[in-house]
């Protein structure tokens, strides 16, 4: 007999084929809300039956067992989304990206925003050279000579004044100025969003806020720790591919760390950390913590995976391969890892 929950459920998964870009962003966020819910609801039951929590356990099960229904029919939705798309298909071939993953880069990666696998890295906070200035970026006008009035400031600044002071900050950031300008310039339109008739113009408000803003996106820069973290598990399997490069470069790491190779990146943590750490006192002596080699070695295995799913998009989409890198293209690199399960997307 079918019930209403299984109704549901079948009309979820009508809905899910025609889930829009920002609809699909919204499904993934509600998915890791209701997972984290429920592992700290898992938690406190496992403290009610080692009697260190005194709660209703009864209620504590239903609410779980709830939350993993739930997650389930979440999961087979979005694993419903993601088969709409090619790269959707090629990114659930790789083992540790299941349907949710891979949701959440069709959600957030527009392709054709992204001539480059570079594109990616920067939207996803992967590129060291980009800084979140935040509030500093006040001081950092004023001090330049650009914010007499304040940072509040709606009076138009001179062209040749704005051009250079947004050069300045976008060095600073570490992105293009063409970026920074139009960044600013979104910030001169009226409460309905759109440009008013006259022209617009750039003042210290304007620029400040542009250049305080976060030059990443959060949720997609969550989701690639997500991905690390899914290929370090996934590393001793045998179908697994990137946990394997994130241990072949965990190893690389090691050794260059034992050889001092980061002793000038590590004294410049020393002093950024407290002196009681365990991290200080690796940096200290000029040497890396255990976790931060850990983190550096996930990073680059999720940015090889990015620009596999990349040349994977790009392809599925504009029917060609992506421009080669440029240190392949320019340079003369002839090491470039394959991209696996190609085949997928001549397959619709």
């Amino acid at each position: 007999m079918e019930t209403m929950l299984d109704k549901l459920t079948k009309e979820m998964k009508g809905k899910a084929l025609k889930l829009t870009r920002d609809e699909a962003r919204f499904v993934v966020d509600n998915y890791y809300v209701i997972q984290d819910y429920r592992t700290a609801t898992s938690h406190q039951l496992h403290a009610v039956e080692r009697k260190v929590d005194d709660q209703p356990i009864e209620f504590l099960k239903w609410i779980c067992l709830s939350m993993q229904s739930m997650e389930g029919q979440l999961r087979r939705a979005l694993k419903t989304y993601a088969a709409t798309k090619i790269e959707g298909k090629w990114a659930m071939s790789i083992t540790g990206i299941g349907p949710v993953i891979a949701s959440g880069l069709l959600a957030h990666i527009d392709i054709n925003l992204c001539p480059t696998v570079g594109h990616i890295w920067n939207f996803a906070g992967l590129n060291p050279d980009v800084r979140w200035l935040g509030s500093a970026a006040a001081a950092i006008m004023t001090k330049a000579g650009f914010n007499p009035e304040g940072k509040n400031s709606t009076k138009a600044l001179d062209v040749k004044d704005a051009e250079k002071l947004i050069t300045h900050l976008a060095s600073l950031i570490g992105i293009p100025p063409e970026r920074l300008l139009k960044q600013a310039l979104q910030y001169d339109q009226n409460k309905e969003g759109t440009k008013e008739a006259k022209k617009l113009k750039l003042t210290a408000k304007n620029i400040y806020r542009a250049a305080s803003r976060r030059p990443w996106n959060a949720q997609l820069k969550t989701l690639c720790w997500k991905i690390g973290e899914s290929f370090n598990k996934t590393k001793n399997k045998e179908s697994d591919i990137y946990g394997k490069i994130l241990q072949a470069r965990r190893d690389k790491e090691d050794k260059m760390n034992n050889a001092g190779a980061f002793k000038e990146i590590a004294l410049a943590k020393a002093k950024k950390v407290g002196k009681t750490t365990d991290a200080y006192a690796s940096y200290s002596i000029g040497k890396l913590p255990l976790g931060h080699l850990h983190a550096r070695s996930k990073r680059y295995a999720v940015k090889i995976f990015l620009s596999h799913y990349h040349h994977a998009a790009y392809l599925a989409n504009k029917g060609e391969a992506p421009p080669k890198p440029f240190a392949i293209e320019h340079l003369g690199h002839a090491h470039m890892i394959e991209v696996p399960n190609l085949g997928i997307i001549g397959k619709v």
